[in-house]
């Protein structure tokens, strides 16, 4: 059912299509600048199945928004790196890493992203069904973009799954503290879920219907496509932030969406601060100079183990939740900063 909500190393390229229910103009909405005319639409995700569909903030945390394509000036220009402007304290705010440059035109094709990280209640469902375990693994070749060839599950992936449930409920109890999964459903139920790798987290999204985002796709939804925000919400750099981050908040234990003045131009939560999230590309630093010509629908597919996470976390400073930051983890990484949310390919 779609709703219509007003206010509030080498590339792989496909051709651009544009996912139906787009959007409407980009009117400005009041107080968190989130687009008039976006469109959330629950999808017939597992992980909600049993769920009232209220669960965050009065509404499902299966809602994902369609996100209308088109292109955007991805990383940060040497232009916008040097000093600081709009009021902020410190070079800091606008300082860039080497890793965003150079700035280059990215076309993205239409797609729908989920409002919210994956919550512990959701992925309880996912372990309930046993997912994510070497005896459930998914297809091969699924939870593909569809329009970049070898994107989806590869099947060499298996192994690095947990062997069965125990092995999995024994890796989100990564630390002591900081972990938000409990064995027993509880006051975490709506907390981002955390102390899950790379493999994990891809499997979730399969199994929910969904994908893990391209870096690609998530910038343009973070930055508000060519609006190209700073942060998500806009440009107001006065602390504290809208953000769960080092100087608000500083905890893993909040629930999803709890700073709705900081959501996105099309109305998602948390695409700063929170849980630094795993992307489905590959990490390289100087990834962006083999896309600096520009690039359409694009994902870095190179083998290896390291791969990009986005959006800075909880426990970051306030440079980490620019749009445009970006970093690598290994893909076995477990830790409370962790988490994602699923793309889709649309009602």
């Amino acid at each position: 059912m779609v709703e219509d909500v007003g206010g509030g190393s080498g590339a792989t390229t496909g051709a651009s299509a544009a996912v139906g229910g787009q959007a409407g103009g980009a009117t400005e909405g009041s107080g968190s600048g989130v687009d008039a005319g976006a469109f959330v639409y629950e999808p017939a995700a597992d992980s909600c199945a049993s769920m009232t569909g209220t669960e965050c903030n009065g509404e499902s945390c299966c809602a994902s928004i369609v996100v209308p394509g088109g292109t955007f000036p991805m990383g940060r220009g040497t232009e916008e790196c040097d000093g600081c402007t709009d009021g902020c304290p410190s070079a800091m705010w606008r300082g860039c890493l080497s890793n965003e440059q150079p700035e280059h035109p990215a076309t993205i094709s239409g797609f729908a992203l989920d409002k919210y990280e994956v919550t512990v209640g959701r992925f309880r469902a996912f372990v309930e069904a046993g997912g994510g375990t070497q005896v459930n693994p998914p297809a091969a070749g699924s939870g593909a973009h569809p329009l970049i060839a070898d994107s989806g599950w590869s099947s060499a992936w298996n192994t690095s799954l947990p062997a069965d449930r125990a092995g999995l409920v024994a890796n989100v109890k990564c630390l002591s503290t900081g972990e938000t999964w409990t064995d027993t459903a509880g006051d975490n139920e709506q907390y981002p879920m955390n102390c899950v790798d790379w493999y994990v987290a891809f499997a979730f999204c399969i199994w929910d219907g969904g994908r893990l985002p391209t870096e690609a796709e998530w910038e343009y939804a973070a930055a508000g496509g060519d609006e190209n925000r700073v942060h998500p919400w806009g440009g107001d750099v006065r602390e504290p932030l809208p953000a769960n981050y080092h100087y608000n908040h500083a905890s893993p234990y909040l629930a999803v969406g709890s700073e709705p003045n900081g959501n996105g131009r099309w109305g998602h939560a948390d695409l700063a601060g929170s849980m630094s999230e795993w992307m489905r590309d590959s990490y390289a630093s100087d990834y962006y100079t083999t896309t600096e010509a520009g690039c359409a629908d694009c994902a870095d597919l190179a083998t290896g183990t390291t791969r990009v996470i986005r959006s800075g976390d909880w426990n970051i400073s306030a440079y980490a939740l620019r749009a445009a930051i970006r970093d690598g983890q290994d893909s076995s990484g477990l830790h409370t900063s962790f988490g994602w949310r699923c793309a889709r390919n649309g009602p």
